[in-house]
């Protein structure tokens, strides 16, 4: 591929957290700070369809866990790297410009280079990597609806896929059966979120999550914290 270009990058020079809004994954494996873990397989890398400045911002990321980037600009240099290549940890593209060369929407709502990195197995992640999508709702929408698997812009949200978060325990209870539960969690470095009403525990459990578990009282209040409604 003469357009693919193998950046054999430095081991990691930093270690990486990741915000409680971040994006969720299953581990992987390889210890990368005390926050989380690198999601990587043995070998495995980053493909990167994108222009010269998001392929920097993906450069530097993977720079920071130690992965190895395949940069392309064309979609069908791109497919035969998933054909040829691999295997892959993740995979970025960009929404693309140019029709017919890097434009990832080829087919309207649908896209033939995502639904060839869904094909793959193990399958990796998916970003879309792009401003616009980021600042407009339907963008994301249509992205996440092709099967990518988070619509990101910085190099933030990448490093947030990369990580995989340190586990954590959601606990709807009392005092009492909160304090055992932290008792037990601290034993293992667990931290856990107390939240004291059904409505706080929905809105954590849709939207703050990844969670290691949940633990639940069965309540004593009506329309507050009973788990049988």
């Amino acid at each position: 591929l003469k357009h693919a270009k193998q950046s054999k990058l430095k081991p990691p020079i930093a270690s990486a957290q990741r915000s409680s809004n971040s994006f969720s994954s299953a581990s992987m494996g390889c210890v990368a700070s005390s926050a989380g873990r690198v999601l990587r397989k043995d070998g495995a890398g980053i493909l990167c369809l994108a222009g010269a400045e998001t392929t920097a911002i993906v450069q530097g990321v993977a720079r920071d866990c130690g992965l190895q980037v395949t940069s392309v600009d064309t979609t069908a240099d791109a497919l035969a790297c998933l054909e040829q290549g691999g295997p892959w940890t993740l995979v970025v593209a960009a929404l693309g410009t140019r029709k017919g060369i890097d434009v990832l929407f080829d087919g309207g709502s649908q896209s033939s280079f995502i639904n060839a990195v869904k094909r793959l197995q193990p399958t990796p992640l998916l970003a879309v990597f792009s401003w616009t999508a980021c600042e407009r709702r339907s963008s994301a929408q249509l992205c996440k609806a092709a099967g990518a698997d988070a619509v990101i812009c910085t190099a933030e949200g990448l490093m947030e896929m990369l990580i995989a978060p340190a586990p954590r325990v959601l606990c709807l209870a009392g005092e009492d059966t909160t304090l055992t539960v932290k008792k037990v969690a601290s034993k293992y470095k667990i931290e856990v979120v107390k939240v004291a009403t059904n409505a706080e525990a929905i809105d954590y459990v849709s939207n703050r999550g990844p969670w290691g578990g949940v633990v639940a009282a069965l309540g004593t209040c009506p329309g507050v914290d009973l788990i049988f409604d």
